[in-house]
């Protein structure tokens, strides 16, 4: 950044960056500091003793910990990766489904369940097919060069549910173009490739062709491994002796798990011959290297490439050996392990080999296709125990965790192994219980799982225990009855209905042969012909019980409970609840509603609604008349469901009948408490005319003329069915875009996040990026949004309304008295704006993408709102008459000090960024602009600043203004770390903050 200053400030302009920062040094410290930063700790002093320690003498502290920092963000950037290249359409869809909104969770949890949804699949023996329709064939072939490779990839994409798009193909495509010019290795090449430990990968290859000698020779002594894996490496002679080594040598063939014959001797001979330390590792390597029969076909190279991308791989640093994904490769070592007899460890044993799963394997393939290898041999009960504990402590998921860490299970000693598996299953069970704590997370881990377990179990249950369940029950008893039930239907050999599942269709007919008086009963009883009220008779019936009115509503009653409390309990919501220390096994099924109507997530809701609007705006088929009732049918349901469904029971206890009328006055009742009366005028007391917005009643009335409508179950599914359901996944592909375009976020935004300990979610790398990028658009947006939803003749009348940012902005600026005041003001000030922002959503005066974009900005708000709890404030404010967005931030370092930034862009002053903190002096700073002109006017209007640092009994250090001609205000809000530790100036800083706003308005 270029800085220039201007006046006779000029003196002593530089900012003391490092100024209290701790360094590293050669001395003996006195005391062990440790530094962590998300669950990283690093020990940054005691004694120093070469630069084999640190990279650099004189190393401050902030620099260790970015670097531990980095890390962090090295580990998240490889989740990011599996879920922009392993995430398909049909994974997305899973995603959400299950309740986990793959923008609103955070990625190590997204991966974590993406893992378990393919890893299901490939269990139960399902073909995995991935969407393959995204990009044309003809397209496909443009970005290969080839209808060959291109119908190869597809297929291999398709196979490995891997999403066909441009950057995909791309990076293969690129990947293949770096293999082919490698038609061939060298020994020196193969020699460099074991040197620096590089798997054979096109990128490997290709570098190690251009980068080594041809033959290897070079250096003519090297080592071997002498007494085995552990021994030391002895120093070659000038003539080779391999009589003597061939012991060393076939131990070290065995170790690594492979035959002792020709080939693998010669391979060994060719290690020692060229200088390179034979141990298990370089001979493992150099076997793989060697396995390469290049040139590769492009079906061998594109085959281990989707695996790579599988496993969130670039096709570049992919293992032209390997053949399987991760996934498939955890399953495949479970269901192996599982098979090994136990006197398989006994041989192993004997012939003094490594008790490793490979040997194990190895040895028994010679028993069961050999001569029985094993016959003879003593017990070891070592060997047998420790395969047992194998047995019981490897799961698919430990699996895969340490298949991803690169650790090599098939070769690990046991021993070593059973200490990593436990390790592993440890942190699956932290990644998804979301925590780094070790207590408990196996028990929450077990939890999640039995409760998952128990509410399919619920849903297959008979639907006659229906009259059994009550109000207080759990899950845990409702499961209960629902086996009970269960056998005895099995023992009788009988089949039954089910509660929640879709009966098989002889079972239907039978079901309704034996109920076919059912729509008599009820005619008879005065009540309506729905499949809720027969399946009610139905309920009476399995359990012959009077069919009566009062039964009726009884069984409606409980079936709606306990559907809907089973619905909403997708694993998403469940694996939430446990997080937040909530154990809805021991709930009972009425607090799980009262629990799960609390749980509103309006950004969803408009998302939803978005979708829905979408799907009705490309159905063709439908009358402009269809679609508004559809919509207000959909507004209906929503003020029945946030009304917490008072109205139905309003209804119910009056025993009126569900029409549109009456379900409408007992919605409005229920929304104005207790009333001895109701309201019967048009949806939210004002006319069309006056309000703007249609009525819910005028909406449904234009396509339905009666007055009579279905009950809540059948309005749901007709939501459900609206609309074109191609529209809905062309919906969802531009959800899965956002997510895919917001986990390659720069690394910036990454610590931005972990600076101010926000969740790294899709939806927070957009927001944080919209705020660092250009702040400004947020608000102008909003107020496009709102001057859009508008309806004519309004403008005048909603103009101060509209312009409610501004005095909102205004409100948090005068109360910059401190954290506590502040941050108030600013949660005040949140929620008013995503009122407004919900209104709007639901108005019926927005197109789809409108409403998309203000859940968008909805989104938006909550990211700020956190950062607000975090000293880190966007506000709107006019600045020269001209809309504005301040940002404004405490920052606190380890000596408890505080200093303020404060940032932001006007057409009169340009960018500008501002940073004090109290000295002895008083508040010193400094200001830049990067225009002359601006940084004149605010340095003429010092004065003023002074004075009303004055107002605020603030006194005045020195403080210089400043041009900064490639000023940054991005780069200016990253540089600063965020520490949680408040100064004693904090106070203090939040009225300095103010009186410079305030300054800055009035100059």
């Amino acid at each position: 950044m270029n800085i220039v200053l201007e006046g006779a400030e000029t003196r002593t302009a530089q900012v003391p960056v490092n100024t209290g920062r701790e360094t590293t040094s050669y001395h003996t410290g006195q005391k062990t500091q440790s530094v962590e930063n998300a669950g990283f700790a690093l020990d940054i002093s005691g004694t120093v003793m070469d630069n084999s320690a640190y990279a650099g003498h004189g190393r401050t502290a902030e620099e260790i910990m970015l670097e531990a920092g980095q890390e962090d963000i090295t580990a998240r950037r490889n989740y990011m990766a599996v879920m922009s290249n392993c995430m398909s359409d049909e994974d997305f869809a899973k995603l959400q489904k299950d309740g986990f909104h793959p923008g609103s969770t955070d990625i190590e949890t997204v991966v974590t369940i993406l893992d378990h949804i393919k890893t299901a699949l490939l269990k139960g023996g399902q073909e995995i097919i991935g969407y393959t329709d995204t990009l044309s064939d003809d397209v496909l072939k443009e970005i290969t060069g080839s209808q060959a490779f291109a119908d190869e990839l597809k297929e291999q994409f398709a196979k490995r549910d891997i999403p066909l798009t441009k950057e995909n193909i791309a990076a293969v495509t690129e990947a293949w173009n770096m293999l082919v010019e490698t038609d061939s290795v060298s020994d020196g090449s193969v020699k460099y490739m074991i040197e620096n430990d590089l798997p054979p990968t096109p990128e490997n290859l290709y570098t190690a062709k251009y980068s080594a000698d041809s033959d290897g020779n070079r250096q003519g002594k090297g080592y071997y491994a002498q007494g085995g894996v552990g021994g030391y490496y002895a120093r070659k002679p000038e003539e080779i002796d391999f009589q003597k080594l061939l012991p060393q040598m076939e131990k070290v063939i065995a170790q690594a798990g492979y035959t002792v014959d020709e080939e693998n001797l010669n391979n060994a001979r060719w290690l020692v011959e060229k200088g390179i330390p034979l141990n298990t590792d370089t001979f493992s390597l150099l076997t793989d290297i060697r396995e390469q029969h290049l040139p590769v076909s492009y079906e061998d190279f594109i085959a281990a490439a989707s695996c790579a991308m599988a496993d969130g791989v670039p096709p570049s640093k992919a293992d032209l050996g390997k053949t399987e994904t991760d996934n498939e490769k955890a399953i495949k070592i479970m269901e192996e392990t599982a098979s090994i007899e136990d006197n398989a460890a006994d041989v192993i044993l004997a012939r003094d080999l490594q008790l490793t799963i490979k040997n194990l394997l190895a040895v028994q393939n010679e028993m069961i296709y050999g001569a029985g290898g094993g016959q003879g041999l003593s017990e070891n009960i070592h060997g047998r125990r420790l395969l047992e504990e194998i047995r019981l402590s490897m799961t698919v998921e430990a699996n895969l965790r340490l298949l991803r860490s690169g650790y090599q299970i098939e070769t690990a000693p046991l021993e070593e192994l059973i200490t990593k598996l436990k390790e592993a299953e440890e942190d699956y069970s932290k990644a998804l219980m979301g925590q780094v704590d070790d207590t408990k997370t196996g028990e929450k881990a077990s939890l999640y799982q039995e409760t998952l377990d128990i509410l399919k179990g619920i849903s297959a249950s008979p639907a006659a225990i229906l009259w059994q369940v009550s109000r207080t029950d759990t899950l845990r008893q409702t499961y209960s009855y629902g086996n009970s039930q269960r056998l005895a239907y099995e023992k009788a050999g009988e089949s039954y209905e089910a509660l929640m599942t879709a009966p098989r269709k002889d079972m239907g007919d039978s079901i309704r042969k034996a109920f076919r008086n059912v729509d008599d009963i009820l005619q008879d009883m005065d009540l309506e012909l729905s499949e809720e009220n027969r399946r009610a008779v139905r309920i009476l019936g399995y359990n012959r019980v009077e069919i009566s009115k009062e039964n009726i509503r009884q069984i409606r009653d409980k079936d709606d409970l306990l559907s809907s409390v089973v619905k909403e309990m997708k694993p998403g919501r469940v694996l939430n609840m446990i997080r937040e220390g909530v154990n809805p096994l021991t709930m009972s099924l009425e607090e799980l509603r009262n629990y799960i109507n609390e749980q509103t997530d309006t950004a969803n809701e408009i998302e939803s609604y978005s979708k829905f609007l979408y799907k009705l705006e490309k159905q063709n088929n439908i009358t402009s008349e269809e679609r508004d009732a559809y919509i207000g049918i959909y507004r209906l349901v929503r003020q029945i469901e946030k009304a917490d469904n008072a109205a139905l029971g309003a209804l119910w206890q009056s025993g009126g009948e569900f029409t549109l009328g009456n379900l409408l006055k007992a919605v409005r009742s229920s929304r104005r408490g207790s009333m001895d009366y109701s309201v019967d005028d048009q949806f939210g007391g004002m006319s069309v005319r006056e309000s703007g917005v249609e009525s819910i009643t005028s909406q449904i009335a234009k396509a339905y003329q009666s007055n009579h409508i279905p009950d809540m179950q059948e309005l749901k599914r007709l939501l459900e069915e609206a609309g074109d359901e191609r529209a809905g996944k062309e919906f969802d592909r531009m959800l899965y875009e956002e997510v895919r375009r917001a986990v390659k976020s720069e690394d910036a935004i990454l610590k931005h996040l972990d600076d101010y300990s926000q969740p790294v979610t899709a939806d927070h790398l957009l927001a944080a990026g919209n705020l660092l990028n250009d702040p400004r658009t947020l608000w102008q947006e909003f107020r496009d949004l709102q001057k859009k939803g508008r309806p004519q003749g309004e403008e005048q009348r909603q103009e101060k309304k509209a312009d409610f940012l501004k005095e909102a902005g205004e409100n948090v600026i005068k109360a910059l008295d401190g954290r506590e005041s502040t941050q108030k003001a600013y949660e005040g000030f949140k929620k008013q704006v995503q009122e407004v922002l919900e209104s709007m959503a639901f108005s019926d005066t927005h197109t789809a993408f409108d409403v998309k974009a203000i859940g968008v900005l909805y989104k938006q708000m909550s990211f700020m709102g956190n950062l607000s709890r975090e000293e880190n404030y966007e506000i709107p404010a006019q600045i020269g008459g001209m809309p504005a967005s301040i940002n404004l931030k405490i920052i606190h370092n380890d000596q408890l000090e505080s200093q303020v930034a404060i940032t932001f862009e006007t057409k009169a002053l340009g960018k500008t960024a501002a940073e004090f903190k109290m000295t002895e002096q008083g508040l010193s700073g400094f200001c830049i602009c990067n225009t002359r002109e601006g940084c004149k006017l605010l340095r003429d209007g010092q004065e003023l600043f002074e004075e009303k640092l004055r107002d605020e009994e603030i006194q005045t250090g020195e403080i210089y203004f400043a041009v900064g001609e490639n000023l940054s205000l991005k780069d200016f809000s990253l540089k600063e770390s965020a520490k949680r530790q408040e100064g004693k100036d904090s106070q203090v800083l939040y009225r300095a903050a103010r009186a410079f706003i305030e300054y800055v308005q009035e100059t």
